[in-house]
């Protein structure tokens, strides 16, 4: 996938100030929207197909982006071989690369070289038609078998024949399906396939004898409902094989699927001083390259596990803040092969974390304060031997930092005190002698010399 990152360029007026930033704590984050043409501003899903392209499922249309242009798919009545609906539910690409999509409207398959949709769509007359129209997640096995999540159950599918067999739950019958509505489908790493609903709880299907096991954490938690704690969104499996577990209103949950028991519960704590998740309403779940736990809540934003010590950091959109989260109503998450992390939020378009990628804080005059630098024309940067940072700018004088404190000082031209004001605003260049005199070349006003020791500017 071709991808670029864009960087702010300043007018040729004004050169605006970027530098590493070694002690940033924050993540930053770059932000797709309608700006980028992206055909909608909430995203419910993403997937990286094997070429590389990005696809996302928006509630108004699919969208495939190679890193610099979005190509949109959507519904078009007169053409029965476009998308079935534009309500994007879910994604997945089988193993010979074909794209499945889930709508409100229907299962959707698309092959790129035919460029062309094929909708398989529940037919009330035909029993052996899909059980719904709305489609949840979808999920092939090693054996090349589909699995279809709805409303109303469970749906294989052998992709050869428009026949779908349905497995539901039955209140006469132990060994159904437990519960209706699917949320996820997923086969461990030992082949076994799983089922969480957010009406019946974890349910481990036997393939042999087309049977349903279901476990429900039952535990007795102070201050939580345990009816919440069964209501499954999402799952992620770690590299030890342990299962997490997304709720609605139940938190985060590990599983051990070898002993069948349910481990420790992450949820969210009112006591600021006690590390916990963002909110209990858990949307998306993503391991990382590094084994942290990403978790989406609604509302609330982002929550990084580090499921080794337990810590717990968390991430909200910062209005003030164009490189924070878009938004903290968060959809869906997803890790590319790159180790990148891609957000989908509601009515907040797309987030996108690259780890891998330098990461820049960017310094610029504030207005109202005046408490960083008087001019966003750079026109020299130097560090002195103590650690200062030296900006020189066209028209406001000198500024030092110190990035240790988050310390600003300003020499400028006409200050309170002469003795320690630059003798012109337009700074051209600096020079740190041997004995640590700063000297200052200037704009019309020769050269300034800064005494280091007694502070004062010659």
């Amino acid at each position: 996938m071709r991808r670029s990152l864009k960087f702010l360029f300043l007018s040729t007026a004004s050169f605006f100030l970027a530098f590493f930033s070694s002690q940033a704590q924050e993540l930053k984050f770059s932000n797709i929207s309608s700006e980028q043409g992206l055909s909608q501003a909430s995203v419910n899903c993403i997937l990286q197909d094997s070429k590389g392209y990005m696809w996302f499922g928006t509630q108004n249309g699919l969208n495939r982006y190679d890193g610099y242009d979005m190509m949109v798919f959507r519904n078009n009545p007169s053409d029965t071989n476009s998308l079935s609906d534009d309500n994007i539910e879910c994604l997945y690409e089988d193993k010979k690369g074909t794209i499945w999509i889930g709508t409100h409207g229907g299962l959707n398959s698309y092959t790129p070289s035919l460029n062309h949709f094929e909708r398989f769509l529940n037919d009330f007359n035909n029993p052996n038609s899909i059980s719904s129209n709305v489609i949840k997640c979808i999920y092939q096995d090693k054996k090349g078998m589909y699995w279809i999540g709805t409303p109303f159950g469970v749906n294989s599918f052998d992709g050869k024949k428009n026949f779908f067999h349905k497995y539901q739950h039955s209140t006469d019958d132990t060994l159904s399906l437990n519960g209706f509505k699917v949320e996820v489908i997923f086969e461990d790493k030992k082949d076994r396939l799983w089922v969480g609903t957010t009406d019946g709880g974890l349910n481990l299907f036997d393939k042999d004898k087309k049977t349903f096991s279901c476990f429900l954490d039952m535990r007795d938690m102070a201050g939580m409902q345990t009816e919440y704690f069964n209501r499954i969104t999402c799952l992620a499996e770690d590299e030890s094989g342990i299962f997490w577990i997304g709720t609605d209103n139940g938190g985060v949950v590990a599983f051990n699927p070898e002993t069948k028991k349910f481990l420790q519960r992450y949820t969210h704590k009112e006591d600021e001083k006690v590390a916990s998740i963002t909110d209990d309403r858990v949307s998306s779940l993503s391991f990382d390259g590094k084994n942290i736990l990403w978790i989406g809540t609604k509302d609330e934003g982002l929550s990084c596990l580090n499921r080794f010590d337990n810590t717990i950091v968390q991430y909200r959109n910062n209005d003030y803040d164009n490189q924070s989260l878009s938004s903290n109503d968060i959809n869906c998450i997803y890790t590319d092969r790159e180790g990148n992390i891609w957000i989908g939020t509601e009515e907040g378009g797309l987030s996108v974390f690259f780890p891998n990628s330098t990461k820049f804080k960017h310094l610029h005059r504030d207005t109202e304060t005046e408490q960083t630098f008087r001019s966003n024309t750079i026109m020299a940067i130097m560090q002195s031997n103590d650690g200062l940072l030296w900006l020189g700018t066209k028209g406001g004088g000198i500024t030092t930092i110190d990035r240790n404190k988050n310390n600003y000082s300003y020499y400028g031209d006409g200050g309170l005190n002469p003795d320690i004001s630059a003798k012109n605003n337009g700074i051209l260049s600096f020079y740190q002698d041997p004995d640590g005199s700063i000297w200052v070349g200037t704009w019309g006003r020769g050269v300034n010399r800064f005494d280091r020791k007694t502070n004062k500017i010659e």
